[in-house]
């Protein structure tokens, strides 16, 4: 029996050792609520994940592009991600303003927040003051998100240009 029990014992400290090292994969999603509020005491840019229900790519970012190990990382270090249906039918509060979903298939902040230029998936990113810098549709592998997360998240986008920054960017990846 004492055999079993120190095994056990073994195999516990073992599968608990690899699990506690092993690197966070989880975005700590946030509501545009919360991130403002967040922003506000420690100000970091927003992003905000639009989706839909309905939408394979935005399941597709998920699953391959938020679920990457450094993506992840990268995204709960430097933002305040949020995700935001386009289509919900909750009442959203932004800026002092309250946008209530008026029978229409699309929230009403999505059309402001896109100018009604509606895409799926599109990111958003935002000053901590919820100023829009820039909206960017449609699926992003890793390899295409990370530049644009630096971009954004080290101010760079006030310094120089889309195509300058690119070209000499380096992955961390």
């Amino acid at each position: 029996m004492k055999p079993f029990v120190l095994v056990s014992l073994l195999a516990l400290f073992a599968w608990t050792t690899v699990y506690a090292a092993a690197p966070e994969k989880k975005i700590k999603w946030y509501t545009l609520e919360e991130a403002m509020k967040a922003a506000e005491k420690t100000p970091k840019p927003i992003l905000i994940d639009m989706y839909t229900d309905w939408c394979g790519w935005c399941k597709k970012l998920d699953a391959d592009t938020f679920s990457h190990d450094g993506i992840a990382k990268y995204i709960n270090s430097n933002f305040y991600p949020v995700k935001f249906n386009a289509e919900q039918k909750e009442a959203v509060t932004f800026l002092g303003k309250e946008y209530k979903p008026n029978g229409e298939r699309t929230h009403p902040l999505a059309m402001t927040l896109t100018g009604g230029r509606l895409s799926y998936p599109m990111l958003l990113y935002m000053k901590a003051d919820g100023t829009l810098i820039t909206a960017v549709p449609g699926y992003s592998t890793p390899q295409q998100l990370e530049p644009i997360l630096h971009f954004i998240a080290t101010n760079a986008y006030e310094k120089q240009q889309w195509e300058e920054f690119s070209k000499s960017f380096k992955s961390e990846f």
